[in-house]
């Protein structure tokens, strides 16, 4: 058996792995144990959904005692160790099923001790607070036995057998970890995002209090944007101000503290070698995506932030690799990989200003689903739909995003939580939460086309309410150039507008194209119409496309005279769009 379990351990170290995408990013560390958190989101959110005592106490214990991520093994030895065990050594033994357990140390144990704590490889061993239909004791060592380290050999039992096992990540470590991980611990704090969240609530555990106010039916007690919980709900807005509030505020924020991390880890100029910081990279694109989404991202039972802007992206029109077009996967999202995969090129090259802007760009284009959402009820309720669930859902969205309006503009802060707070309001003013988010989408950078408007059950943008996209200013001149020397012509701002994100990247950022076209490289100019959108250009009923509009030189005067025209083609009306007519380098 010591001969037998040598061999694996040295076959196991010595592997190599190539690890499975999340939605389309390609990790360079093992972190698919940190995606498989979204499981206690899920199995929590079935037990809430019963609404009965016994759903929200087995609602509650797996928020605060986990069951699918980290999932570890206190060992009680028969004798003390004679000499200490290094974190992270790996042991190997035999599970229930006769078969190998290999798991690590997850914290050294001294000379003496007589506890040993062992991790489960991912996927491994899932029981923590799970009721025991959904547990999985795959893997889960045997509760009496020998373990070996390759050197040493150890004799043990476990108290209590299955109930040895827990789970060391837990949505509620999420919810608690703001405090000691990103405004008061040593290196890189206070980050950036979690300073918004303090600034605004004034504790650093607001999304525990939050979760365990709706737990226990009690007000909050926050600087701002109290809930009281005491009175407002009844039943279903409890499920949701809790599911909402941690799958797509606490878990969101979890993410870009990994983000922050990673780049305060970074060593500048090391290349290859940022193994700490790349691991945080990949850990905060994992708690970003999570696992349920799958390898592409267009599965649709995923429960963090990718699957949020694939939700809303829906309703916004905001779809597609470029803004508009039909996709399951959002804009947003295809922009946040182009992120990911920025800042992790950046850390294999030891580029840490790299890193920072790249974190920075994925700090900007998190909060608009939420955005999003907090709109979409807004309308709901303006439009009657005054039950407590759309209400409580409305709140549970402003919960992630009122934090960053705050920094931006205390009073339209107050505006949005006057109207969208937890409580219970029927008379909600859709167009004044519109226009307070409008008033600071400058301050976090963002813009009106990448938030979008919200649609009707026709596609259509309603009319009263207005819940049409803001208009994006863009003050470049179309016909404004760059001068790219290297290939001996001059470029205009519109044919720059219409190039592949990856040339317009280069040309923006390294021939001189930002200082030419400042707004056309910040994306205010971009083409986010649906080429294949259709207004009546005759009384015959004949339609025309925003492509075909976009090859009329008289297209000013249709988009004046044809009505629908500006609803269908905005931006095509505008003169920015040349769709496949795109100006090309590769020709």
């Amino acid at each position: 058996m010591t001969r037998f379990t040598s061999i694996a351990l040295c076959a196991l170290v010595s592997s190599v792995r190539a690890y499975e995408p999340i939605g389309m990013y390609v990790p360079v560390t093992e972190v698919s144990d940190h995606a498989a958190i979204d499981n206690d989101q899920s199995k929590m959110e079935t037990a809430l959904l019963l609404e009965t005592t016994q759903g929200y106490a087995d609602a509650r214990a797996i928020y605060e005692n986990g069951g699918h991520s980290k999932s570890i093994v206190t060992v009680t030895l028969d004798s003390p160790l004679t000499s200490a065990v290094a974190k992270k050594t790996k042991i190997s033994g035999s599970t229930y099923t006769g078969d190998l357990f290999i798991g690590e140390a997850y914290e050294e144990a001294a000379a003496g001790a007589t506890e040993l704590i062992l991790k489960y490889a991912p996927g491994v061993c899932q029981v923590g607070a799970l009721a025991e239909v959904d547990r999985n004791s795959d893997g889960c060592l045997f509760f009496i036995g020998t373990l070996n380290d390759g050197t040493s050999t150890y004799t043990y039992t476990l108290p209590t057998a299955l109930e040895a096992n827990s789970n060391e990540r837990t949505l509620q470590g999420f919810a608690t970890a703001v405090g000691p991980k990103m405004l008061f611990c040593d290196d890189g704090c206070p980050e950036i995002n979690a300073s918004y969240f303090m600034d605004y609530y004034g504790v650093a555990d607001f999304g525990d209090q939050w979760v365990q106010a709706a737990f226990d039916r009690t007000p909050t007690n926050f600087d701002n944007g109290n809930a009281n919980f005491a009175t407002e709900y009844d039943g279903i807005g409890f499920v949701e101000v809790i599911k909402k509030g941690l799958s797509y505020t606490v878990s969101m924020l979890y993410s870009l503290h990994e983000f922050e991390a990673s780049v305060a880890a970074c060593i500048p100029g090391t290349k290859y070698g940022n193994e700490d910081a790349l691991h945080k990279w990949d850990e905060g694109v994992a708690f970003y995506t999570a696992s349920q989404v799958g390898t592409d991202g267009t599965a649709a039972d995923g429960k963090f932030s990718w699957s949020l802007a694939n939700k809303r992206c829906k309703n916004f029109k905001t779809c597609g690799p470029e803004s508009g077009e039909k996709s399951g996967i959002a804009y947003l999202n295809f922009e946040q990989v182009k992120n990911f995969d920025a800042g992790k090129n950046a850390l294999l090259q030891g580029d840490c200003d790299g890193a920072e802007a790249a974190m920075l760009d994925i700090s900007d284009l998190i909060y608009i689903p939420l955005i999003q959402g907090t709109l979409r009820y807004a309308l709901k309720v303006y439009k009657g739909t005054t039950e407590e669930k759309g209400q409580a859902e409305g709140a549970a969205f402003a919960l992630g995003v009122l934090p960053r309006v705050y920094a931006a503009s205390p009073a339209a802060a107050q505006i949005i939580y006057d109207q969208m707070g937890v409580n219970r309001n029927p008379n909600v003013d859709f167009e004044k939460v519109k226009e307070a988010f409008e008033s600071v989408y400058d301050d976090m950078n963002i813009d009106c086309a990448i938030v979008g408007g919200y649609l009707n059950e026709n596609g259509k943008y309603y009319t009263s309410p207005n819940t049409a996209p803001c208009e994006t200013k863009c003050a470049d001149s179309k016909e404004a150039t760059v001068a790219l020397t290297g290939w001996g012509l001059d470029l205009t701002c519109k044919q720059l507008n219409n190039l592949s994100s990856t040339w317009q990247e280069s040309i923006c950022n390294e021939h001189g194209g930002a200082a030419a076209c400042p707004d056309t490289c910040d994306s205010k100019c971009s083409c986010t119409d649906n080429s294949s959108n259709k207004f009546v250009k005759n009384n015959k009923g004949g339609k025309m496309s925003c492509k075909q509009l976009s090859r009329k030189k008289n297209y000013k005067s249709l988009c004046k005279k044809k009505e629908g025209a500006k609803e269908a083609c905005p931006i095509t009306c505008k003169g920015w769009c040349s769709f496949d007519d795109a100006f090309s380098l590769d020709e």
